[in-house]
């Protein structure tokens, strides 16, 4: 199984999320995704409350759209893919970033861990 996962502060929900979720699973380049929002954020200050957030995305989920409560306990996002690489073994996992955090992707901590993931 192919499952992008979409790692942001999502504060708050945008049409530009739901639009690259859309294309991913309309396009049959991921089967499902795990959406995970963060508990903080390097680079933000003043976050919504993470409760508030989940619901918000809780909305959008489905068969295919699933959204993670427990990840957030993570600071790191080399940490995330390595729990879920345990969780799923034989599934091929893909990050799903924004072109926000594109931008500023080297500045990430463990670069090497989140690309070998």
């Amino acid at each position: 199984m192919r499952i992008g996962v979409y790692v942001g502060s999502f504060d708050p929900v945008h049409i530009g999320h739901i639009k690259i979720v859309n294309y991913l699973l309309d396009n049959h380049i991921v089967d499902k995704i795990i959406i995970i929002p963060t508990g903080c954020y390097w680079n933000k200050t003043n976050l919504t409350n993470i409760k508030d957030r989940i619901k918000m995305l809780k909305i959008f989920e489905n068969k295919y759209i699933k959204i993670d409560t427990k990840l957030n306990k993570y600071q790191y996002t080399y940490e995330i893919l390595n729990e879920l690489n345990k969780q799923y073994k034989n599934s091929q996992l893909y990050l799903i970033i924004g072109a926000d955090n594109l931008e500023k992707f080297h500045l990430w901590k463990n670069i090497e861990l989140i690309l070998q993931n």
